[in-house]
């Protein structure tokens, strides 16, 4: 589109798959900034984003020194966990902290800065602003020689060998009144305390049911500790299941919400009343898994039996398809 269209940009944002998988180097090679440079605005802004897991720092370095050959101009902030944002344009960028700050108190940007970074200065804002790094590498990343396709795959699977000591400002993380819930429901649970983190995690999950921008990392946990806490008594397992009842905001986690609500019905009684509610809304499309499997063949009966029961056969019968070719 950049080389068939005249048109001239504002902003462009590139945001490839990861670049070991074949083609995508090509979106970070000194001829592709080239044609990007050649649509933008004369103070038009290019965003490119890098990861920095399954990548080695000469690598980082690499497509460092590619953009800056374009863009003179870099600067670079962290995104979410994992991601950087590699800021470029051919001027120096002015910013003025004034008209953040101003921005930052009105709407969409409030809450669009609080929902994504959780930050709510000027301050906390520009904690994600990172010094720049200057590239030790004279490597260039080209259309016809697609460096960084390799410098990732030799990475690939070594986690985070990424380490770049950055100067920044201390962040401040802000989180929400239910993000808040869950993480002392957590807390308690580890102490086994169990009857006091059930009221804490059940207001944490009345929150999820409003709320569409909770810290989906601690929505993961407070899951498992739910179980935990139905696990060791049934009156509060009674809480837990009425607390993931109802459908989160954006229907996030639809499918594990109702797999915990079997796994805790369960903790209540077995083929009882709550695990047959929380089986059927799983219904026709069960969770393939064992356990939930397994529940479905011991709990039904009539039609629904024998559906449960050919399915249980099928997860038992062992792989019959040969990768041999017929000769």
């Amino acid at each position: 589109m950049l080389l068939a269209s005249r048109a001239k940009y504002d902003v462009i944002f590139s945001e490839p798959s990861n670049p070991y998988r074949a083609g995508v180097a090509s979106l970070f090679t000194r001829e592709y900034y080239e044609a990007i440079a050649s649509r933008l605005a004369s103070r038009g802004i290019f965003v490119q984003w890098v990861q920095t897991y399954d990548i080695d720092n000469a690598t980082f370095a690499t497509i460092d020194h590619t953009l800056t050959s374009v863009f003179p101009h870099v600067e670079t902030w962290s995104g979410e966990s994992g991601d950087l944002l590699l800021v470029a344009t051919r001027e120096p960028l002015l910013v003025d902290r004034n008209i953040i700050g101003a921005r930052l108190r009105q709407q969409p940007w409030r809450d669009a800065v609080h929902n994504t970074w959780q930050t709510e200065s000027v301050d906390e804002f520009f904690s994600h602003h990172l010094s720049p790094i200057a590239a030790k590498t004279t490597l260039m990343n080209t259309d016809d020689r697609t460096l960084i396709e390799f410098g990732f795959a030799r990475t690939l699977g070594e986690g985070n060998s990424f380490a770049i000591d950055w100067p920044t400002t201390p962040q401040r993380r802000t989180w929400s009144a239910g993000e808040t819930e869950a993480i002392l429901a957590e807390s308690l649970v580890d102490q086994q305390r169990f009857a006091e983190a059930a009221p804490h995690a059940s207001r944490a999950f009345a929150e999820y049911r409003t709320n569409a921008w909770m810290d989906s990392t601690t929505m993961g946990r407070l899951f498992d500790a739910a179980v935990v806490i139905a696990r060791h008594d049934r009156v509060l397992a009674m809480q837990m299941f009425d607390a993931i009842g109802h459908p989160f905001a954006a229907a996030q986690w639809d499918d594990a919400r109702k797999y915990y609500r079997v796994m805790i019905g369960e903790t209540i009684q077995m083929c009882g009343p709550q695990m047959m509610r929380a089986l059927h809304d799983i219904e026709p499309y069960p969770h393939w898994r064992e356990n939930v499997l397994d529940a479905r063949r011991g709990c039904y009966a009539g039609a629904l039996a024998d559906v449960a029961q050919r399915d249980w056969k099928e997860w038992q019968a062992p792989a019959t398809t040969s990768l041999d070719r017929p000769h």
